[in-house]
């Protein structure tokens, strides 16, 4: 199958697919006489299992490293299993910042006499140059910089997830296996 094939069967994009070859984590495929490239089922299945990952929000190093000990079955999976309990973590952590700040911005509704825009309970966090906490301990009454380092741990991601097409980052612990 050629590449607008693979990319509609995996759901992935064109660029996404020869990115993924540039960095190694899709072999290169077999070029036809005019170029073209080819693909086969397993590079099919390979890229499913990427797509898959990442929907998960595993980091291309670790996904790396996940095809890598896919390649050698009778391997201890003791490193997938630290894997996935390292994103699981960082899953259970983003949503707990994540009902922090639903917390946050139902007290800002709640708070809102619906009044003037002047003292709009609303606008009070969000206005002015964000301040940051130098202090050791936060102060419960800032709510103002509170909310502003809650809105930056929830949204803040990896910089492959802002960048698509940005070179990976160290491969951790078992960097072998994913350059293997």
């Amino acid at each position: 199958m050629q590449i607008g094939d693979l990319s509609r069967q995996a759901g992935v994009n064109i660029e996404t697919i020869r990115y993924y070859e540039r960095i190694g984590v899709l072999p290169k495929p077999a070029r036809q006489l005019n170029g073209r490239r080819t693909y086969s089922p397993v590079d099919a299945e390979r890229l499913g299992f990427i797509r898959h990952a990442r929907e998960l929000g595993f980091d291309l190093p670790s996904i790396r490293i996940l095809l890598a000990l896919q390649e050698r079955p009778e391997a201890s999976c003791e490193d997938a299993s630290r894997i996935a309990q390292e994103q699981l973590e960082a899953v259970e952590s983003r949503i707990a910042r994540l009902l922090l700040l639903q917390d946050e911005l139902a007290r800002m509704v709640r708070e809102c006499k619906r009044g003037k825009v002047s003292e709009c309970r609303v606008y009070a966090p969000l206005q002015g140059p964000y301040q940051p906490d130098t202090r050791n301990k936060p102060d419960p009454c800032d709510l103002d910089n509170q909310f502003h380092r809650l809105l930056r741990s929830c949204f803040s991601a990896p910089h492959e997830l802002l960048d698509p097409f940005a070179p990976p980052v160290g491969a951790g612990t078992v960097k072998d296996l994913a350059t293997a």
